[in-house]
């Protein structure tokens, strides 16, 4: 008689203890398997008049004792899945057989968890996946957020997937369908189980929920410097965060490698926009900028722009800064070829640029062409923007100037790189207006 009987479960990595005995001592026990090319391996004999006890294998060893009845015990020290593990003894010429089937039991030993992204939107949809190494028997996963178990809104997938050993990776895909504000910094994991008070736990990702984006507008580059143009959400530090945002501005000039830099935020009396003034860049060379929002639960990265600083031979750019005497104090920023204004609420580009044409000019006369820039759509206001051209015989008006110059101890070049000096040339400028 073999114990245990007919299958004898093993976890991976311990040894498997078998018994064979008989109501009747005497005789002898052998104990055997067949390897793959079908050949018996002994691994160890007991018994017979001599009460001998004799291993035969380096994978088993064999432990014998003659009290009566007698008990033959094998130690498998490495067993192998569905292996069968043979029994014989042999009393006065008659033989009697009996085996077991090893099956060993692969435990869960890691558990993976993997996520769509590192933030999203509030009301957007998210996933995670969860996957265990191959084990045997299958195992039950169930998400937590927080330390509630996820249930009602949420969508739940899971596969299997077998390899040449007949072992079960287990795959399970939890599927957010909207993201509501106070899941921020919430703990999204998993536990997977295959044996019965065994569970393993996956790491712990952390929500990062955000209603909105800081995002940059314009990047204009002058020679060793660049102004940088932000939509500031009203709540970058939103209600349901557990510490405040704070924003942080990152360049490069390779469009990999970014790094912190230092920035002057220029006055204005816009909340929704703000304006930082970035130092000490080379001339000539391009540039990267993005805005990283950090919070407790992780950080946000804005979509980079570009721009590249101009040449030290570049015209030179005058403007001139007003203030209104009844509506608050008005902002001109040149930002590069852009003139941006703002008055009270009040975003407006206006560009007014000097071409000069590549080919020498025949004449003291220097082609001069105006150019507007629109105002872009992803910069939605509720204040008014007013047109060019505005006429009231009752209204108050305020004006800013930007001026370029021309005189004869300014040099400048041309697009072609050659040097136009005008003694004549009349100053230009041009006007805004708003009404009061």
């Amino acid at each position: 008689m073999l114990f245990p009987e007919t299958t004898a479960v093993v976890r991976q990595g311990q040894n498997l203890e078998l018994t064979c005995h008989s109501n009747v001592s005497g005789g002898v026990y052998l104990f055997f398997t067949y390897d793959n090319a079908g050949k018996p391996v002994r691994y160890g004999i007991g018994g017979n008049d001599y009460k001998q006890c004799v291993n035969s294998s380096d994978q088993a060893f064999i432990d014998c004792d003659f009290k009566d009845p007698w008990r033959f015990k094998l130690t498998l020290l490495h067993p192998v899945n569905n292996q069968i593990i043979y029994c014989n003894r042999t009393l006065h010429r008659k033989v009697s057989t009996c085996n077991v089937t090893v099956v060993v039991r692969v435990p869960l030993s890691t558990l993976v968890l993997v996520t769509s992204g590192n933030a999203v939107n509030v009301g957007e949809s998210t996933n995670f996946t969860c996957q265990t190494n191959y084990c045997d028997l299958p195992a039950n996963i169930t998400w937590y957020k927080g330390n509630t178990s996820i249930s009602g809104t949420t969508h739940v997938t899971s596969t299997l997937n077998n390899n040449s050993e007949s072992q079960v990776r287990t795959t399970s895909e939890l599927w957010l369908s909207s993201v509501a504000p106070e899941d921020n910094c919430q703990e999204m994991y998993c536990t997977a189980s295959n044996m019965e008070g065994e569970t393993v736990e996956s790491r712990r990702f952390k929500l990062n929920v955000t209603s909105s984006q800081v995002t940059i507008i314009l990047a204009q580059c002058e020679v060793t410097a660049a102004q940088i143009l932000l939509s500031i959400p009203t709540s970058v530090a939103f209600s349901h965060r557990s510490t405040p945002s704070t924003v942080s501005l990152q360049l490069s000039n390779r469009g990999d490698k970014f790094v912190n830099t230092n920035y002057e935020q220029l006055k204005q009396n816009v909340s929704h926009f703000q304006i930082y003034h970035v130092t000490d860049l080379q001339s000539d060379t391009g540039y990267f900028f993005r805005i990283v929002t950090f919070d407790g639960c992780g950080a946000t990265y804005s979509e980079s722009v570009a721009c590249h600083t101009a040449n030290r031979t570049n015209s030179i750019t005058i403007y001139k800064e007003t203030e209104s005497n009844n509506n608050g104090p008005i902002i001109a920023g040149s930002l590069g070829g852009a003139v941006l204004f703002i008055a009270g609420g009040l975003l407006l580009f206006q560009c007014i640029q000097k071409h000069l044409d590549k080919s020498p000019p025949a004449s003291n006369e220097i082609d001069e062409r105006g150019e507007y820039l629109e105002l872009p759509e992803q910069l939605h206001t509720n204040d008014t923007i007013y047109e060019n051209d505005v006429a009231s015989s009752d209204s108050t008006l305020e004006s800013g100037v930007y001026l370029e110059v021309s005189s004869k101890d300014i040099a400048f070049n041309d697009n072609t790189g050659n040097e136009v000096r005008s003694s004549d040339h009349p100053r230009e400028s041009g006007e805004y207006m708003e009404l009061s």
